[in-house]
């Protein structure tokens, strides 16, 4: 990932580096900085101050500017970019909280999907088992019934067999 310093991306946006550090705090950018201190901007950062200064340029005021970055997906990418590159000893409280809120919020969302896998697993096998014994039951009716109609056909047949043919003919 290439970086660069904030004179460099004050030189090419024309701008001076007090403005970048006022923009930063005047919409609570996060930028990453180094083991000395000295901050340093990503590609994601730098594309995020072009459209700042654009607005700007067209008459935005911060309150504006900040509305529209709250709710554009950029600028949340390069918040939570700049947060894992910055080191824990360097964050705020309020930095570690966001950290940790994010973390803990992927970590419920990871355990609600195994349980979800878990639960279809489980429900899937309890069905084929309600499946399976409904289906022995059917068969097992099923099998009583026919076992019916054979005793009831042989016992009719023994009828038959013991009537005269006399009787067969005029049904008595």
């Amino acid at each position: 990932m290439k970086t660069h310093t904030i004179n460099e991306v004050a030189g090419n946006l024309e701008l001076n580096s007090q403005t970048l550090r006022k923009w930063e705090k005047d919409f609570k950018l996060k930028i990453p900085r180094n083991d000395k201190g000295h901050r340093y901007y990503t590609d994601k950062e730098v594309e995020l101050l072009e459209n700042i200064k654009n607005w700007k340029d067209k008459g935005a005021n911060i309150k504006v500017i900040n509305n529209y970055l709250g709710r554009t997906e950029e600028f949340k990418d390069q918040k939570e970019q700049a947060l894992e590159l910055i080191t824990l000893d360097k964050l705020t409280g309020k930095e570690i909280k966001e950290l940790m809120a994010k973390q803990m919020t992927e970590l419920v969302i990871e355990r609600e999907q195994a349980l979800k896998e878990a639960f279809k697993k489980e429900l899937k096998e309890e069905l084929e088992k309600q499946q399976q014994k409904i289906t022995e039951q059917v068969f097992q009716q099923v099998k009583e019934e026919n076992q019916k109609l054979r005793d009831y056909i042989a016992s009719t047949r023994e009828d038959d067999y013991k009537k005269s043919f006399w009787s067969k003919i005029f049904g008595k």
